[in-house]
């Protein structure tokens, strides 16, 4: 991801200017967390993680469409193991497991 105003990649002939409309209580939350030159390098951020995830559900959809559904006793081994590494790792953050 580029965060054009200091990368010297991003020339002025990639940007676009636009116009967008956004609500009131974004653009606040916006602003507090970054400067006016950070404003847009902020929302092309939020813009490809959007795309990202878009794209990544076009992906799944397609898997599912092509091969079925994940069978529901693989999803629960998977969400067994997860539990089963988040409690190993916070073991390993307290001092439990050395």
């Amino acid at each position: 991801m580029s965060h054009f105003w200091y990368d010297k990649s991003v020339s002025s002939q990639t940007l676009v200017k636009k116009s967008v409309t956004i609500r009131r209580d974004l653009d606040a939350e916006v602003s507090a967390r970054t400067t006016s030159r950070g404003y847009s390098s902020y929302v092309n951020t939020a813009l490809e993680n959007q795309i990202a995830r878009d794209k990544l559900k076009e992906y799944l959809d397609a898997a599912e469409a092509e091969h079925g559904p994940v069978p529901e006793d693989m999803i629960n081994a998977v969400q067994r193991d997860k539990v089963l590494a988040e409690r190993r790792r916070q073991e390993l953050l307290s001092g439990v497991i050395r």
